[in-house]
């Protein structure tokens, strides 16, 4: 999807999809071309996350230490 789909589905605007994005809190999109990124459903999960800890109050001290803390959610490539 792209980062307008991402920014509908995850309910936030576009400039805080880059600022994640520059912070490191949401994972690199993978880049089909200079101006087009793919967005997936980790990274809509990712989004949510962030949603809800600064729902909770987190800054940008807490959110990133908090989402260190948390656990990974398996995907098909992951090895059990």
């Amino acid at each position: 999807m792209t980062i307008g789909e991402l920014s509908r589905v995850g309910g936030t605007y576009r400039s805080t999809i880059h600022h994640d994005l520059d912070l490191g809190l949401l994972p690199r999109p993978e880049t089909l071309g200079p101006r087009l990124h793919h967005f997936g459903p980790e990274h809509v999960e990712r989004l949510r996350e962030l949603k809800a800890l600064r729902a909770e109050g987190l800054g940008l001290v807490e959110i990133p230490q908090r989402l260190a803390t948390r656990p990974r959610a398996r995907t098909a490539t992951t090895a059990p």
